[in-house]
């Protein structure tokens, strides 16, 4: 397991993938509880899944590692090739998403991102944004040439 989160919709993306695994262990039927999947991880490889993470990972409380995901799935017998082509994809997908969601929140988790009226940019910094057009401005200027607007 990696890092806990506290965002919101992290939390959503985490507990969706998190019921999809959920699903798989339910189609072992009654017997597939936490330490039955603990006991026949050591069984089979030596390798213990602690309640703990596996709670974290079932419930969306922390991002799931790609070891411990496909250790599950193998317990849960989903064949080689499904988790290659499905799940492998999905966690990739899952983790690629939470990073657009961290990032996006660093860049501008207050901030408003407006258009800039003359050159159509995504501005997050307007006096920047001012100061460029200024320098672009002047330097056309210089060579004869304006910006239309």
């Amino acid at each position: 397991m990696t890092k806990k989160t506290t965002n919101p919709r992290v939390s959503a993306m985490l507990k969706e993938f998190g019921t999809s695994i959920k699903t798989v262990i339910a189609q072992e039927g009654k017997h597939a509880t936490y330490e039955w999947l603990d006991n026949r991880a050591r069984d089979q490889s030596g390798i213990r899944l602690p309640k703990a993470s596996l709670s974290r990972l079932l419930n969306g409380v922390s991002e799931p590692d790609w070891s411990m995901v496909a250790q599950i799935l193998r317990l849960c017998d989903v064949e080689k090739t499904e988790i290659a082509a499905v799940w492998h994809p999905k966690w990739k997908n899952l983790i690629e998403r939470i990073r657009v969601v961290e990032m996006t929140e660093q860049i501008a988790p207050t901030q408003a991102i407006q258009e800039c009226p003359i050159c159509g940019s995504a501005v997050l910094n307007q006096a920047r944004h001012d100061e460029f057009h200024a320098n672009i401005d002047a330097r056309l200027r210089r060579n004869g040439l304006r910006i239309a607007g």
